[in-house]
């Protein structure tokens, strides 16, 4: 695919390139923006008959949906020389893996905010036949009021082939499930409280106290079973997270914070930025929570 067929597929329908933006799961990435000023990310998808079947399905479903907690997505753009391009909308804020590092764990209220409306935004991709296939920190944002966001939806599944290391289910290689999705979101959820979802007691978990902490890290560690036939639909995972644990608004670190770690977060390897965020134990002392200024990030 050459860069101007690919500017000239987005002038017709009606989008401004705004220039590349990188590599994704997907394959390359571009910016663009619509008529009324907002951005989209734009990857571009190589020519694959069989393929294409499939990713044209996936667009179409997810085009369809309309969730707040689910990047928006346009109806799949089909290049002249068999290439596709998909867009989805970004989404400014920081993801889950930059905040986590910059703040240590989070409050077992805060979890209960983020997973709730995740596992909320998954059953509703699963009822139209959509699986994630790639739930991990990197493709969850986190908008300035602190509401959680899907991204990396239309080739996330095709594009990870065995999802995110730490946060895949066993059988994720055996290709994406509903009940995948579920594990990999229980996975976050424990890797967002701490050290293997362990709550100490001086932690508490807002109006719940320490026993809704240690109860919703016990709703977790079920739903990431090994075993898919043992863990709850997405649905369920929302009800008892919710039945577990009282909500509270996730505070997001200050921006100066946030721009410093993402900037040091792209400067290190995947793998090695997965395996930090896997292992790194409680820290003494919690960072201080700012106001909700947050850097941008790209929703392809």
């Amino acid at each position: 695919m050459s860069s101007r067929a690919l500017v000239h597929a987005l002038q017709r329908a009606g989008l401004a390139p705004a220039g590349p933006l990188g590599a994704g799961a997907g394959g390359p990435r571009w910016s663009a923006r619509d008529a009324a000023g907002r951005a989209w990310a734009v990857t571009v998808v190589p020519a694959d008959a069989v393929a294409r079947a499939d990713l044209r399905r996936r667009v179409a479903a997810l085009a369809a949906l309309d969730h707040p907690h689910v990047a928006r997505v346009r109806p799949l753009l089909e290049l002249r020389d068999g290439t596709a391009a998909v867009l989805q909308a970004e989404v400014v804020g920081p993801d889950l893996g930059t905040v986590r590092a910059a703040r240590g764990p989070l409050r077992p209220g805060e979890v209960t905010t983020v997973v709730v409306p995740l596992a909320e935004a998954l059953a509703a991709l699963h009822r139209v036949g959509v699986v994630h296939g790639d739930v991990a920190p990197a493709n969850v944002v986190l908008d300035p009021d602190g509401r959680p966001v899907l991204v990396d939806l239309a080739c996330g599944a095709a594009g990870a082939e065995a999802g995110t290391p730490g946060f895949a289910a066993p059988e994720r290689a055996s290709g994406a499930t509903p009940a995948g999705d579920v594990h990999a979101l229980a996975r976050v959820g424990l890797a967002l409280l701490g050290a293997d979802g362990v709550v100490p007691a001086s932690e508490g978990a807002g109006d719940g106290g320490a026993d809704a902490g240690s109860a919703l890290a016990a709703v977790l560690r079920a739903a990431a079973s090994p075993d898919p036939g043992l863990r709850p639909t997405a649905a369920d995972l929302a009800a008892q997270v919710y039945a577990a644990c009282p909500p509270e608004p996730v505070r997001l670190p200050d921006a100066a914070v946030l721009a410093r770690l993402t900037l040091r977060r792209l400067a290190v390897p995947p793998d090695d930025a997965t395996a930090r965020l896997r292992t790194e134990r409680r820290p003494r002392r919690r960072a201080a929570g700012g106001p909700a200024g947050a850097s941008g990030r790209g929703a392809g």
